[in-house]
């Protein structure tokens, strides 16, 4: 194997050295005895109502930005647990032993109330289907849906009702 000479035509350059920061003397006094008055400055002081990239008065300023807030759904403060309970079985599909589970779509508006009630997946029996709205159109509260500039709006609730027969 052949031995590599180093080559005489590149010159070393010379490593910048570290010059470590210096500390003020150990008498520095930090604390100001005069300090600086509003009065002092040149500047006019205007309220940050605006928000620009001059403040001092080129004419380049925007409207402020406005906070963005995450959309959310309708929340129930009530519920859902207690919004239908065996007490509100119908006496007839009790006696003719009618259960059945469902699915429903609450219309819930800006004020939190429900505004109307869609069964999504029937139960089969027009009875527990309509008992089941009436019920929880009634009792059914929530905080309401918000936008993405957190003002109350309509939204939309969906849930799901088991009727079963209580056992004795």
């Amino acid at each position: 194997m052949d031995r590599v000479e180093p080559d005489d035509t590149v010159t070393p350059q010379p490593v910048d050295q570290y010059i470590p920061p210096v500390s003020p003397p150990v008498d520095f006094d930090f604390k100001r005895s005069d300090p600086v008055q509003l009065a002092d400055l040149d500047i006019p002081i205007r309220p940050l109502d605006r928000v620009g990239t001059d403040m001092l008065g080129s004419g380049n300023i925007t409207d402020p930005v406005q906070p963005i807030y995450r959309p959310t759904d309708p929340v129930p403060t009530n519920g859902p647990q207690g919004w239908v309970s065996t007490n509100d079985y119908p006496r007839r599909a009790l006696t003719r032993g009618w259960e059945g589970d469902l699915t429903y779509a609450l219309d819930v508006g800006a004020n939190g109330r429900v505004q109307q009630c869609r069964i999504t997946s029937s139960t089969g029996y027009d009875i527990l289907d309509r008992t089941t709205c009436d019920v929880i159109e009634r009792r059914a509260r929530f905080e309401p849906a918000t936008d993405s500039s957190g003002n109350a709006v309509f939204g939309t609730f969906r849930g799901k009702v088991s009727w079963l027969i209580p056992e004795d």
